[in-house]
């Protein structure tokens, strides 16, 4: 693990995973609050403060893991403004569609069955990250 010192100078970003439901997305008691810590959330380096992450990724689930919520979810378009409205004031916060782009890519070409097995989780949100 690199030191914070080193992230710095070869320009490595520190990005902050937030992912979430949105369906709809809490307040200052749940997810608006959580997100507003960690993108406040200081270290101390060399004796100056800097903040612990350069962004939040706020990245509202496009299709459930469980079948069971699946289809008690409001559509991800409006999820997915819901989270942008909530969090547009917050410092360092960006709201992503992420989710969405992996679904179609993982399912380029399936017929909608095929589709209805693909399930996306933190581990491919991270490889796509890469």
């Amino acid at each position: 693990m690199e030191s914070s010192k080193n992230q710095e100078e070869n320009n490595v970003r520190s990005v902050c995973i937030f992912g979430l439901s949105g369906d709809p997305p809490t307040g200052n008691g749940g997810h608006m609050g959580i997100v507003s810590s960690i993108s406040s959330m200081t270290k101390n380096i060399e004796e100056r403060e800097v903040f612990c992450f350069h962004e939040v990724r706020v990245i509202p689930v496009f299709r459930h893991m469980f079948a069971s919520k699946r289809n008690k979810l409001s559509t991800f378009d409006n999820r997915l403004e819901m989270c942008k409205l909530a969090f547009h004031d917050i410092p360092r916060v960006v709201v992503s569609s992420l989710e969405r782009g992996i679904f179609e890519d993982l399912t380029e070409g399936k017929s909608d069955q095929e589709k209805m097995g693909v399930r996306i989780g933190t581990a491919d949100v991270f490889d796509a990250l890469k």
